[in-house]
């Protein structure tokens, strides 16, 4: 799991750094059009959305993958 983490991490590092660039580029030569902000965003909560989704899942079957049979059965009982 710690490398799943590290994995976010670097995820929404690059994604921070592109934020970044992106808002540098846009006032230095106006390369973003109408809408690429909004949508930006919303891809990004959408990704935010399944990763807590996917924390929530971890958490209620005990850390295991939601493919392991424990798991399921965890998921089930509840």
């Amino acid at each position: 799991m710690r490398a799943e983490y590290a994995l976010v991490r670097q995820e929404l590092q690059a994604d921070c750094f592109a934020g970044v660039w992106a808002h540098h580029a846009d006032n230095a030569r106006q390369l973003l059009e109408a809408g690429d902000v909004a949508e930006a965003e919303g891809r990004l909560d959408e990704a935010l959305t399944a990763f807590e989704e996917s924390l929530a899942l971890r958490r209620s079957t005990g850390g295991r993958e939601a493919s392991d049979p424990h798991a399921q059965a965890a998921l089930s009982i509840s």
